[in-house]
């Protein structure tokens, strides 16, 4: 896909969570994973690597969505976790498949390269590119300041 290697360039939506963005301490490896993910799509989606790829690099962070993982908890996380999981779980309104489908078209259709949407509650595909970059610089701020 990379332009400066033949290719025509194009878009990548990478999968993140709502736990990339909120304090959730009972499923930590899922957390960082997420958290992960969010920084190397926000990363790689910056126009300095845009500007020469192409490639559109594009994260959307789902809520708490109605799929086998969410029925299945007690097989994915560590069984100690599984009744704080449940309290925390509570705290969230979950969204259909069919509603997080919905998200991933809009954000493909809006999204610029580097940005961040949420998808959560059933709600329409909301780009939060402008908030996590300012909290990304309060953190430059004090860091470099």
């Amino acid at each position: 896909m990379h332009k400066e290697k033949g290719g025509k360039g194009g878009t990548i939506i990478n999968v993140s969570s709502v736990v990339a963005l909120t304090k959730i301490v009972n499923v930590p490896i899922y957390s960082a994973t997420k958290s992960g993910v969010l920084k190397f799509s926000t990363s790689l989606g910056n126009h300095l690597h845009y500007s020469r790829s192409g490639v559109r690099i594009i994260c959307i962070c789902f809520g708490v969505t109605n799929t086998p993982l969410l029925r299945n908890l007690h097989n994915v996380f560590d069984t100690s976790a599984e009744p704080l999981l449940a309290k925390e779980m509570k705290k969230f309104r979950t969204q259909s498949v069919e509603s997080a489908a919905k998200a991933v078209i809009e954000t493909y259709k809006q999204g610029a390269s580097g940005s961040v949407w949420i998808s959560t509650s059933d709600k329409p595909a909301m780009d939060v590119t402008n908030t996590y970059d300012k909290s990304v610089q309060m953190f430059d701020d004090y860091v470099y300041n």
